[in-house]
């Protein structure tokens, strides 16, 4: 990470973007609406740690949702 003019930016794969864009990305990547999102929901992705059970909640999130879906279509099936 480096500061640029003033604003942290963060280096990735294809450049540089300040802190705030990247942090709302990553917290798309999660399940949330936008950092801001994340962070109202008790969670940062500022340390390793915290990142890591992010992701696991963020995963758990999505399986829990796919496990609903697909109770849905089993009730759909047998209407059928």
């Amino acid at each position: 990470m480096k500061t640029v003019e003033g604003v942290c930016e963060v280096k990735t794969n294809i450049g540089t973007m300040p802190l705030e864009d990247y942090l709302d990305i990553e917290a798309m990547k999660l399940g949330f609406d936008e950092y801001e999102d994340l962070k109202n929901n008790g969670y940062t992705i500022e340390s390793d740690k915290e990142w890591r059970i992010c992701q696991l909640l963020a995963w758990s999130r999505r399986l829990l949702q796919i496990a609903q879906l697909e109770i849905i279509c089993a009730g759909l099936r047998r209407e059928l």
